[in-house]
Parts: structure tokens; sequence; C-alpha cells
């Protein structure tokens, strides 16, 4: 059964009900990884992001809704990735979530309206990609309606890898949010 609304303003999508479980599927973001990645395989390294927001009610985690989103690389993130294929210096380890729809450009080095900030919950890292998990619990940003969310390396400061705008998902008591930024890297 398709649903009444389009989460996802780039790919033409359908909500899927399934046991009180509301699943997106994207012809684009669905596709098997490494096909994509080898199709995409023409001399020259691209990055392929992706970002998943998971809504879930507070108490029994009960997954409400995924929304699907592509965020962007700005050029501070670009800069980065040196740093980031280098362990001994300073990766990706903090993500930051605010309040402004304002669209994603290069030139950004911060979110325009932050509100809340932590350390990345969790990485995976593969053969071709790196995924940061970012956990916002039920008791934090409550009261805001957030839009935004990016990647840093610092908690305050720092550079922002990357940032991502998304529908509003207004934050309470009664839900927790995840961002899960799948970047994946292939030749291009």
């Amino acid at each position: 059964q398709h649903g009444d609304r389009d989460r996802d303003s780039r790919h033409g999508q359908s909500r899927l009900e399934s046991g009180g479980v509301t699943m997106i599927a994207c012809p684009h973001c669905s596709r098997d990884i490494e096909g994509f990645l080898n199709e995409q395989a023409k001399g020259r390294l691209a990055l392929v992001e992706n970002v998943v927001t998971e809504i879930r009610r507070a108490g029994d985690d009960r997954l409400l809704e995924i929304l699907r989103s592509h965020n962007r690389v700005v050029d501070a993130g670009l800069r980065l990735i040196p740093d980031l294929i280098d362990v001994t210096a300073g990766g990706i380890s903090h993500f930051r979530v605010g309040t402004s729809n304002t669209a994603v450009a290069d030139n950004q080095t911060d979110l325009v309206a932050g509100v809340y900030q932590n350390v990345v919950s969790q990485r995976v890292k593969g053969n071709f990609f790196v995924t940061h998990r970012c956990f916002i619990p039920a008791q934090s940003a409550n009261g805001n309606t957030l839009r935004e969310a990016g990647l840093f390396n610092a908690l305050t400061g720092g550079t922002m890898f990357s940032r991502v705008t998304h529908d509003d998902i207004a934050k309470t008591v009664a839900i927790t949010v995840t961002h899960s930024w799948t970047h994946s890297f292939a030749r291009g």
C-alpha cells in the first residue's frame, strides 16, 4: 500500500505500511551498493552519500517512521578527507542537529541554527563505505523542530564534514531520533 506523503523531493518514493512500521522505498537509495559502486567505476573517485533518519517512540523503541535524505559534503569536508584516512588526525567524531531548513551550500562551515550536539553513537566501516549513526535520546533537543544535521570532528568548533536538511521532526520526549550517514566511495 502506498502512503499519501512523499518524504524525499529528489526521488519518487513510496511509503509502505507493515505491522505498524513505516518504511520508505526509494529505487535509488535501496539499490545494491556493490553493484552501484561497480557500475560507477570509471577511473576517478566519487563520493556517494545518504542519510537515513529513524524516528522511534520513547520507552518501547518502536519504529514510527524512516526519512531518507541526501546530504552534501561541503568544501571543508572535502579538505578533511585526507585526515580521515590518516588515523593519527582527528576524523568525524561528533554530530549536531538544528532547526534551519536553509539549503545546503558548499561554503557552509557549521549548521545554520544548531540546538544539540553529541558524540557519534556508532561507526561501521566496510570496504567501500563508512556509516556514522547519531542518536538523540528522548530527553534531548525537546521543543525544537529539527530540520538540519551535520557531521563534525569536534563537539564545538572543528570542521563540518557534511550537512543535510530534511523534513520537519517535532522533537518531544515521546520520540528518539537516529541519523545514519552512509558515505560510499567508488571510482566513477
